[in-house]
């Protein structure tokens, strides 16, 4: 046994069309390192990365191998390299949520300028809401940065989040110091009138959102705790500088506000007014009306599934998102499942009962719809029975006796060139072995129901051949991240009503009434389900930016 590529060899023609004509079907070469025509190839690169925040050794890695791949393209240009899998999959979202901060922002920042100008129609008062603004986002991602950790793929998108509450915090003040310098109170009286006015309001404001945010501790994503433990001390931040620095700059910058004598508190919601006048005439209809369209879309909610796909987070300007595309159709997709078979027994990997098992798992696995490869140990056993044989094709088949297997296995690790062993594939006491199964690229919906049926055709299996000792288990990234989608929404399920109790008991306690703190929930509830429920009929699936 020997390398297919070998010094030994020139790469004659000859030479070049018969290993061309093995790597094209060698069953544990075919469509998972080289394509059925063999104008693909793929280099699998398995790495073992240190526990903890791994957002810069990723980038760190892409673009080591980036610049390699660039180096052998500028040499041999008639090649391309794509690079795919999960470093690039982590890199891509790093690529994205960086784009997304360079442009999105920047937008925000522009969209929320035009709209405070237009309905402040002061400037200071919008340079004073934009410089709170900006201090809130570099205090927090200050504060991000002292913690050691780097921006994710979720943290990334708190600036947007506390942006928007810091700017609800300063156009109470601004609005209501306006107002009452319109009614003729000096600067420094309208200030103090706006904080004494809004203090309770902002500040039970910032503590039920941060209690929301701080109540994603229970998911089991770090990236979800990161985002929401960031987007807390963001909120608590906005909070006090929109009563300290806001009340500050506002009382340093000169504000013109037209005063009129005349005007009182309810002259200044007379735009409004006759809003508040048909609502008042017309409740009942309004309260039938949405009790009738929450209650739709409290059923149409239930109809959301959870599914996530990584590849479909990508429109096809990133580069991730071409070299999968690429791969599915040209080789396979860049979904692994490992699966790991267990005998049950130390060396029971050379029984003829478990290796018949192991066959048959083998090819139902090859006969799913999803799958593009398997490796597996069957085939090995499946080559080494013919070619033991002299190449009889009659013996292509699985062997019947325990110690043939085993000298067999043993013959053929010992003749293994370096650092092709199969202790990847099986382990010390050859009581398990491990399975490779790549698919097409799928949503974790798909996914899980793959899990599924293949641990439903291992307990089937079990009670039909009376082996109650074999068992598998199923586990890679793509798989834990598909699952990530269940965990999440069943820790929101379990924390959700733990969050409202703190809710409920801070809104009652602020408003001194039992009735009023229970009324104040619903405007908080019924956006959501509206919201999931109008979903259902848009899309119909939850993915990670909707949870």
């Amino acid at each position: 046994m020997e390398d297919l590529l070998f010094d030994a060899h020139p790469l004659t023609p000859e030479r070049i069309a018969y290993v061309q004509s093995v790597a094209t079907q060698a069953p544990r070469l075919k469509n998972l390192l080289v394509s059925e025509r063999g104008h693909v190839a793929v280099v699998n690169i398995t790495l073992q990365l240190p526990a903890g925040d791994q957002t810069a050794l990723v980038a760190e890695i892409h673009q080591h191998v980036k610049n390699l791949t660039e180096s052998y393209h500028t040499a041999h240009p008639e090649v391309v390299f794509h690079l795919g899998g999960i470093i690039a999959l982590n890199y891509a979202f790093a690529e994205a949520a960086m784009a997304d901060g360079n442009t999105l922002v920047p937008l925000m920042f522009v969209a929320v300028l035009v709209i405070l100008g237009v309905m402040l129609r002061s400037v200071n008062g919008v340079i004073a809401t934009l410089t709170v603004i900006i201090a809130t986002v570099l205090a927090t991602l200050g504060l991000l940065g002292w913690a050691g950790k780097f921006l994710n793929n979720g943290t990334v998108n708190v600036p947007t989040l506390i942006m928007t509450l810091a700017v609800a915090d300063c156009v109470h003040v601004i609005t209501l110091v306006l107002q009452s310098m319109r009614r003729g109170m000096t600067k420094a009286e309208a200030i103090t009138h706006s904080l004494r006015t809004n203090f309770v309001a902002l500040l039970i404001t910032s503590l039920t959102t941060a209690v929301g945010f701080l109540m994603m501790n229970a998911s089991d994503s770090p990236v979800l705790r990161d985002m929401g433990n960031l987007s807390a001390v963001g909120v608590v931040i906005a909070f006090l500088l929109a009563i300290s620095l806001l009340p500050a700059m506002l009382a340093l910058l000169p504000l013109r506000v037209k005063v009129q004598p005349e005007a009182d508190e309810q002259t200044d919601f007379t735009r409004f007014g006759w809003l508040a006048d048909w609502v008042i005439a017309r409740y009942r209809m309004i309260l039938s009306v949405t009790v009738v369209l929450v209650s739709a879309c409290a059923v149409l909610l239930t109809q959301n599934s959870v599914n996530d796909d990584s590849v479909e987070y990508f429109d096809q300007s990133y580069a991730f998102r071409q070299a999968a595309d690429f791969m599915e159709e040209n080789i396979s997709g860049l979904t692994n499942i490992s699966i790991v078979v267990k005998s049950g027994k130390s060396q029971g990997i050379n029984d003829p009962a478990f290796i018949q098992m192991l066959g048959a798992f083998s090819d139902w696995l090859r006969a799913q719809p999803e799958t593009d490869h398997v490796t597996t140990l069957s085939d090995t056993f499946l080559r080494l029975n013919k070619n033991m044989h002299g190449d009889d094709p009659a013996y292509y088949r699985l062997p019947d006796d325990q110690s043939l297997a085993a000298q067999y296995l043993l013959l053929y690790e010992m003749s293994l060139p370096y650092g092709l062993d199969l202790n990847n594939e099986i382990n010390i006491d050859k009581s398990s072995v491990k399975l490779l199964l790549t698919t097409e690229n799928l949503g974790s919906k798909d996914m899980v129901a793959l899990e599924q049926r293949i641990y439903q055709w291992v307990d089937d299996y079990k009670v039909e051949h009376n082996a109650p000792h074999y068992s598998v288990l199923a586990s890679s990234p793509n798989l834990m991240f598909s699952h990530i989608g269940e965990v999440n929404m069943t820790s929101m399920l379990q924390t959700l009503p733990v969050t409202l109790v703190f809710i409920s008991l801070l809104l009652i306690g602020a408003l001194r009434s039992w009735h009023l703190g229970a009324i104040s929930l619903i405007p908080n509830l019924v956006p959501a389900v509206i919201g999931f429920g109008l979903w259902a009929v848009i899309s119909g699936e939850i993915n990670l930016a909707c949870r």
